[in-house]
Order: structure tokens, then C-alpha cells, then sequence
């Protein structure tokens, strides 16, 4: 009689653990949606802010230039978040190839740009100058590319323990694959593709960008170095989103995955050869070729961008 109310005891103890299981497990799940329903709502808050800052830039130049101000002209129209250009073409896939394309690009100054390709300014202020100030000759920028690099020299955090680090250098290219030494805004954001979420986010303007500015023959663009943090553990799988923003407010967008420190070396993204963009859109994507020795196989990152 004693076991067999033993039995029903264990039983009874079993039933009631395994209701309790599944209830936290819902609980988690539904708090890890919960962060990332205000991670994105974060991103879209700061991106329509932005919109809506140069769109009242814009709106305030043209009432200064005329002789008689109307009530209509200082409206502001947003553009919805949904609506995208008919132009913008969609991310690229991520490309792998062991041995990378070498072109024979070279840096182009501003003295030998063809004035065919350059833009003028009109007669009104420039929120953002061109790489000598004078903000009257715009480079013919097409698309951008990516390089990362580890940073050869150990960086340490404000309480001096030794962290890793980061060089991205952002090459801004004309349709010829030259690379055009231009500063210009930069917004830089790093990305969690697992649970997308921000990581980090960085922002300079044309004056800070212009200190890290590099024509060498190897590496030339902008050399921007970014700081490790405790958050970029080994195990997680991150994508960099780089903005660039020209003198004329042109927009140009690339993306590239992030490698742990143990297995990043030297990688580089440039935009698919032979793919066919239109030029109206103003934003572009790059294809990631990565060339350093890399491993026989390579995961695929998905395509991700803070804008949607």
C-alpha cells in the first residue's frame, strides 16, 4: 500500500515540473521579442529624426532665397519609412571566392576628375564640404567599398584592461572603380544578425572624417578606427552597416559581416561586377569578397539593414 502511494506522489511531482518548463520557456520568448520590438523601435525613431532634419534644412534654404515667403512652402513632407525609391535595388548576397579580382584602380584628386562626371554645387549652403573646403566641386561618387583590418596595436578600455580593435576603410569610387579621397558623413552601426538587435553605433561628420583620410596606394580611403567591447563576444555573428554622406547629401549604404577576433584578417568588399545599378537611386550595396586565406566553407549572413 506504502509504494503504490509512493508511486502516485512521484507521479503527481512530475506532472506538475513539467507544467512549470514549458511556462518560462514561453515567458523567455516573449521578453526576447519584447527587446527587439524596442531595439527597432529605437533604429526607426533616429532615422526618422534624421529625415526629418535635412528635409527642414532643405525646406529652410529655398524660403531664405525667396523674395516672398509662403505659408505652404514651409511644409514638410515625410516620406513613409515603407516607401523606397523606384530605383533602390535590393541587398546583395554575400559572395565568396578564394582568389579575389584585382583591378587596377588608382586614387584620382580633385584636380584630374572629369568635368563631365563632377557635380556643381547650386547657390545654396552645403551642410557637409568636399576634401578642401571650398564646397564647389562635388566628387562623381558612384558606390562605396569596404575593407576591415584588425588593428596591429592593443587598445585598452578607460580602466586599462587591453581590448581588440577594428581599422574599416570606406573607399567611395567613381563608375571607372577609382577611388576618390573624399571625407564626407559617416554613421557606422554594428549589427547582431542573430538576434537583431544594435551593438554599437558610431557617427562623424566631413571635418572629423578629413583627419582620417589616406592615399596610399595600397589602402587608400578613409581609415576609421573602431573599439572593441564586451558585448562582441567569440560566439556571436555581427554585420557592420556603413552610411556615407556626400557634400550634396547624396547617400550611399554597404554592409559587411563582422569575424571574431581569432578568425578576422584582412577582408575586403567591393560591389558585384557586371550588375547593372541605376544611378538616380543614390544608394548602394556591396557584395563581400573576402581576400585573406579563409576557410574552405563560410556561412552565410543574412542581409540586414537598420532602415526597415
Amino acid at each position: 500500500m506504502t509504494e503504490r502511494w509512493i508511486a502516485l506522489l512521484v507521479l503527481f511531482s512530475t506532472g506538475s515540473v513539467g507544467c512549470v518548463v514549458p511556462r518560462r520557456n514561453v515567458q523567455r520568448w516573449i521578453n526576447m521579442k519584447n527587446n527587439e520590438l524596442v531595439a527597432y523601435e529605437d533604429i526607426i525613431a533616429e532615422l526618422e529624426y534624421e529625415n526629418a532634419q535635412l528635409r527642414a534644412k532643405q525646406s529652410s534654404t529655398s524660403v531664405d532665397r525667396s523674395d516672398s515667403t509662403d505659408p505652404d512652402d514651409l511644409k514638410i513632407d515625410l516620406q513613409p519609412e515603407g516607401d523606397k525609391p523606384a530605383g533602390t535595388q535590393p541587398p546583395a548576397e554575400l559572395e565568396f571566392n578564394a582568389e579575389p579580382k584585382r583591378d587596377s584602380a588608382r586614387v584620382v584628386p580633385s584636380s584630374e576628375w572629369d568635368s563631365s562626371l563632377v557635380d556643381r554645387v547650386p547657390d545654396r549652403p552645403v551642410s557637409l564640404t568636399t576634401e578642401d573646403g571650398t564646397g564647389q566641386k562635388l566628387a562623381p561618387i558612384t558606390h562605396l567599398d569596404l575593407e576591415v583590418r584588425p588593428l596591429q596595436d592593443t587598445l585598452r578600455t578607460a580602466n586599462g584592461n587591453p581590448t581588440y580593435g577594428l581599422k574599416v576603410i570606406v573607399q567611395p569610387r567613381d563608375e571607372a572603380q577609382n577611388v576618390l579621397a573624399v571625407a564626407g558623413g559617416l554613421t557606422l552601426v554594428v549589427l547582431d544578425a542573430q538576434r537583431r538587435v544594435r551593438i554599437a553605433r558610431w557617427e562623424y561628420d566631413a571635418s572629423q572624417t578629413r583627419r582620417w583620410l589616406q592615399e596610399t596606394p595600397d589602402s587608400p580611403g578613409i581609415h576609421v578606427p573602431l573599439q572593441g567591447s564586451d558585448q562582441w563576444s567569440h560566439q556571436q555573428s555581427l554585420d557592420l552597416f556603413v552610411r556615407y554622406i556626400t557634400a550634396d547629401g547624396r547617400r550611399f549604404e554597404a554592409q559587411c559581416p563582422l569575424r571574431t577576433p581569432s578568425a578576422l584578417k584582412t577582408s575586403r568588399w567591393s560591389r558585384r561586377y557586371g550588375e547593372r545599378e541605376r544611378a538616380e537611386s543614390g544608394v548602394r550595396t556591396a557584395s563581400a569578397t573576402t581576400v585573406s586565406e579563409a576557410q574552405s566553407q563560410i556561412d552565410r549572413l543574412p542581409e540586414w539593414s537598420p532602415r526597415r
